[in-house]
C-alpha cells in the first residue's frame, strides 16, 4: 500500500520539533530585516539560493539534451502490463528493452 507510507512519513514530520528560531524572526522581521539576506549581499544570496535550486535531487531527472523518445499511445493487454507493473518502477523501460531486442535493434 502505497500510500500507507506517505501517511506514516507525515506524521512523523508533524511529531519532530522545529529547527526554526520563529522568536529571532518575528524580532528581525518587525526591526525590517530580512532573515534570509542577512550578512550577505544580493548578489551572494542569490547565487546561493540559485545553486541550490539547481542541485538535482535523487531521482530527478537532468536537462534532456536531445528527445531521443516518443510519447505514445499503446493498447496492450492487462496481464502484459501487469506483468511488467509488477517489477516495479521503470516498467516502461524494460517494455522497450524487449521491444528492441524483439526487432533486432
Amino acid at each position: 500500500m502505497p500510500g500507507r507510507k506517505k501517511a506514516t512519513e507525515r506524521r512523523a514530520l508533524k511529531r519532530m520539533p522545529s529547527a526554526t528560531d520563529w522568536a529571532r524572526l518575528r524580532r528581525e522581521s518587525a526591526a525590517g530585516i530580512e532573515p534570509d539576506t542577512k550578512g550577505r549581499d544580493d548578489a551572494e544570496a542569490s547565487d546561493a539560493a540559485f545553486a541550490r535550486a539547481m542541485r538535482r535531487r535523487r531521482g530527478e531527472r537532468g536537462p534532456q539534451v536531445a528527445p531521443t523518445k516518443q510519447a505514445i499511445s499503446i493498447r496492450l493487454s492487462r496481464d502484459v502490463l501487469g506483468h511488467f507493473r509488477s517489477s516495479g518502477p521503470g516498467w516502461q523501460a524494460r517494455i522497450d528493452a524487449v521491444l528492441r531486442k524483439a526487432a533486432r535493434l
